[in-house]
């Protein structure tokens, strides 16, 4: 073999390895992204809210990372959790109704839900004070089903809520 032909081959290897590393890091498809969070649905389950109702709701404080009952910080929620009406299209669940800021952005909605599933609050209505009727009156508000949000540490963080110590249990004797 001639150091001209050598050199060629070299230069083709070369090239080769530089293509591939291009197609490595630029080129190759984009691994996919897990979401922020998921709702999932509670079978068309909704809650009349009113105007009373919206304000005595908590209010997730994007500052402090915390709900808020008018100023005063809330700790624990699950007191505020209660139970549907049973209808025939949704099963009966214990939700929480909730607000939070209008412009809130999908981060602090992000942050919101972690608190809940964090209390193990699987199930929200968040109540939308611009669709309330202006003359008083109730506005349906549907009731979310929370299956994940990712955490802070960006691990995806799944809700299951406390089982009711009354309902079946699956163990075998």
């Amino acid at each position: 073999m001639t150091k001209s032909s050598r050199r060629s081959v070299l230069v083709a290897v070369v090239a080769a390895l530089l293509a591939a590393n291009a197609w490595w890091f630029f080129l190759r498809a984009p691994e996919p992204q897990t979401p922020v969070f998921e709702l999932g649905s509670t079978g068309g389950l909704t809650v009349n809210v009113d105007a009373a109702a919206a304000a005595s709701a908590p209010l997730f404080d994007p500052v402090r990372d915390g709900w808020t009952v008018g100023a005063a910080a809330v700790q624990d929620l699950s007191s505020r959790v209660r139970s549907s009406a049973p209808v025939d299209t949704a099963p009966v669940v214990s939700f929480l109704t909730a607000r939070l800021a209008d412009d809130a952005n999908s981060e602090q909605v992000r942050r919101a839900l972690l608190s809940l599933v964090r209390q193990r609050i699987c199930f929200v209505a968040l109540v939308d004070q611009a669709a309330l009727p202006k003359g008083g009156g109730y506005a349906a508000t549907p009731v979310h089903r929370i299956v994940s949000v990712r955490g802070n540490d960006g691990e995806v963080v799944g809700c299951a809520p406390p089982q009711n110590p009354a309902a079946a249990s699956k163990a075998t004797i």
